[in-house]
């Protein structure tokens, strides 16, 4: 994944939390395949997954901002690409 360098130090530069780098991540990428491994690289926790989920995860506390963030299911997939964005698959998770 490449974004511009100020956007790395702004998501590392976040907090010691994992959650809110994450958080940062989704913020500053929108509009892309963001990858399981790029994920484990921003939280650096253990199940980092968990940082992505709607139950107290980035997909929960960004819904309030209006950031949807869509996964590997048929209902996100359609959903995308009514928006015209790339479609989440299992490959692009990898």
């Amino acid at each position: 994944m490449r974004i511009p360098p100020r956007d790395v130090d702004e998501i590392f530069g976040c907090s010691e939390h994992g959650a809110r780098r994450v958080d940062m991540l989704f913020r500053l990428a929108q509009r892309r395949i963001i990858s399981r491994a790029v994920v484990a690289t921003v939280a650096q926790q253990d199940d980092d997954m968990r940082r992505v989920r709607g139950n107290g995860g980035s997909r929960g506390r960004l819904r309030r901002e209006g950031i949807v963030i869509f996964g590997d299911y048929r209902s996100h997939r359609h959903a995308a690409r009514q928006l015209g964005l790339a479609a989440p698959t299992p490959e692009s998770g990898e």
